[in-house]
């Protein structure tokens, strides 16, 4: 009980660690992979709905260090996983032919992209409208994805989504420095323009309190 009770406050690290980019962005690579021989068209699209949102958060993630003011910093977490794990809830009738093993595969998916958004908030690293505004613009990318129909006959075998999840604890506890290549490029561009840059951001510090 002791040893429970000692993992614990520790449960939000945990969680947020499934959403970095460096654990992601694989996972994103080897189920679009796997989906690429079943559909073609509908992989393709999801890959550039990743890209196309990850430049939007990157954007506004540029703004928010550069010191722009109004802009906040939205959430890459939230919206890497929301896309990635909201791709494979779509995509998950290609591996598992019973709608109740679906429908348990985004179960699953949505409670860990709302674990991995609520870790975000208690880790102090952003604020919950900054978690909203990833979610919501990974929101727009899966409503056009789930609006797309799979491609006919599209079947695979489920031993090949249980290989490609495999990556998951090969990757688990790897970080990205997409953050901090953000910061450098903000600080760069807002010298150029002959802005006053904002003291330089510590990544690993809570959000200021309004």
């Amino acid at each position: 009980m002791d040893r429970f009770a000692d993992l614990v406050p520790h449960w939000p690290m945990a969680i947020t660690a499934i959403g970095d980019g460096a654990v992601m962005l694989p996972l994103a690579v080897v189920l679009l992979v796997a989906v690429f021989d079943a559909d073609r068209t509908g992989a393709a699209l999801w890959a550039m709905l990743i890209v196309a949102v990850l430049g939007l958060v990157a954007m506004v993630k540029i703004a928010f260090y550069a010191g722009v003011g109004g802009t906040g910093n939205a959430s890459g977490h939230a919206a890497l996983a929301a896309l990635v794990l909201g791709g494979l809830g779509r995509f998950a009738p290609i591996f598992l032919a019973r709608k109740s093993a679906v429908a348990a595969v985004r179960v699953v998916c949505l409670l860990l992209v709302l674990g991995i958004g609520v870790s975000r908030i208690a880790l102090g690293y952003h604020r919950p409208s900054e978690v909203l505004t990833g979610l919501g613009l990974a929101t727009l990318g899966l409503i056009i994805l789930y609006r797309r129909p799979l491609a006919a006959q599209a079947r695979r075998s489920p031993a090949i989504l249980i290989l490609a999840l495999l990556i998951l604890p090969l990757t688990y506890g790897n970080v990205s420095s997409a953050d901090v290549r953000l910061v450098e490029l903000a600080q760069d561009l807002a010298l150029r323009l002959g802005w006053t840059p904002p003291p330089p951001v510590a990544l690993s510090a809570p959000v200021p309190a309004k």
